[in-house]
């Protein structure tokens, strides 16, 4: 029961697995001190008696200083005195619980509740668990709190290189997002982030920044490649335009994946376009101060994406919206991409969008103009779904 309540590694945590130890060893060897000299003949010596306390004396002593100097090596080195990684980092706090943001796929609809991205909401972990808010300065706070613990580790150090990846993905920082998540994947080892980066990599604007990431990700010195991962590299050398490496890649998946791993990727004769662009104007006040991001689509239906946290890496470039709504985004590999709009927090639909929908980025058209898209409050009432209910068939016996 002590251990576990000690699960908790705080000082108060550290103070009862110590009372265990002492207790489970100390104990057993008290009693065995009592009995030997008990056994003692009558006419042993007082001395001698004492003497026999000497080898459990001694080791209740050797556990609790090393206990205590464990302990004191916890809370100064590895900072397990925090209570949660707020307390570690020093981050910042709302008030008050913030409210989600909303998400919209931007297309002719009406009316649009939109997806919820939450601002608050909980970090996990290898060893620890935090309820932070995602808000884009505490990524400055927790770099300053990786930065002062450089070359150590703490309780809260892969919390906080997790966190910083959260907070990027939750408002749409994708440049950002590529750079922790390669730093996560060097340090850490983190196969999480490495997945998560190579999607987002994929259909990324093609600049040498993204270049280089995918470079470093090739790199087998620093990355295992191998089985559907080179498969997974070759499409996304094949979208930055260079078959020569993709084709490098493919190669090795054929010789290790069965032909059933081909059927939605095959490499390609020519190389596709890189330069392909995409502008628009968003206009209404719902639209003010909302960040604007290019998301790829690819075969799937627009109606059935989603823009959560988990698939932010669909967010392939976004910057903040200006005053007057305008945006371009270039670069872009050929394929099929839609706009995605993060409001400011505090917006809240239904929405009614005029305008958008997914446009075709290929060597016929490589640029896309979608013109004004209007963004407003709807006053129609969003009907929730039915669940379906299904009825079990009783089966006849004859």
């Amino acid at each position: 029961e002590v251990l576990g309540e000690a699960g908790e590694p705080t000082i108060l945590g550290f103070r009862r697995m110590t009372l265990a130890l002492v207790l489970a060893l100390g104990l057993p060897m008290a009693v065995w001190g009592g009995a030997l000299m008990a056994m003692l003949p009558r006419e042993a010596k007082i001395k001698a008696r004492f003497l026999s306390l000497a080898v459990p004396f001694i080791l209740l002593v050797a556990i609790w200083h090393g206990g205590a100097t464990f302990a004191n090596y916890c809370i100064d080195v590895l900072g397990m005195d925090k209570t949660s990684l707020n307390q570690a980092a020093g981050l910042l706090q709302l008030p008050e619980p913030p409210r989600p943001r909303i998400a919209l796929r931007l297309r002719d609809t009406d009316p649009d509740q939109g997806q919820q991205v939450k601002i608050r909401d909980k970090v996990d972990g290898f060893t620890a668990t935090s309820v932070i808010d995602l808000v884009p300065e505490n990524i400055l706070r927790l770099n300053r709190y990786l930065k002062d613990i450089d070359g150590r580790y703490t309780y809260y150090k892969n919390l906080a290189m997790e966190a910083r990846r959260t907070i990027a993905g939750a408002n749409w920082l994708v440049e950002e997002l590529r750079e922790l998540c390669l730093q996560n994947s060097l340090e850490k080892g983190s196969i999480l982030n490495t997945a998560i980066l190579l999607a987002s990599l994929t259909r990324a604007p093609a600049t040498s920044r993204s270049r280089a990431i995918l470079e470093s990700l090739s790199n087998e010195k620093l990355f295992y490649v191998g089985g559907r991962s080179c498969l997974r590299m070759a499409r996304a050398w094949s979208a930055m335009g260079d078959l020569e490496m993709a084709g490098k890649f493919y190669e090795r998946a054929r010789k290790s994946l069965g032909k059933k791993e081909f059927k939605r990727f095959t490499l390609p004769d020519a190389a596709g376009i890189t330069n392909g662009s995409v502008t628009g104007r968003i206009t209404g006040e719902a639209a003010r101060g909302a960040r604007v991001g290019l998301c790829y689509l690819g075969d799937d239906n627009l109606n059935s994406v989603y823009l959560s946290s988990l698939s932010v890496w669909k967010v392939k470039a976004a910057k903040d919206l200006p005053e007057d709504g305008s945006f371009t985004f270039g670069d872009m590999p050929e394929g099929r991409y839609f706009i995605g709009l993060l409001l400011r927090s505090g917006v809240e639909g239904p929405f009614k969008i005029k305008g958008g929908g997914p446009v075709e980025i290929n060597r016929g058209s490589p640029g896309a103009d979608l013109g004004v898209i209007e963004l407003s409050k709807s006053h129609k009432r969003v009907i929730p779904k039915k669940k379906k209910k299904f009825k079990l068939e009783k089966k006849r016996k004859r």
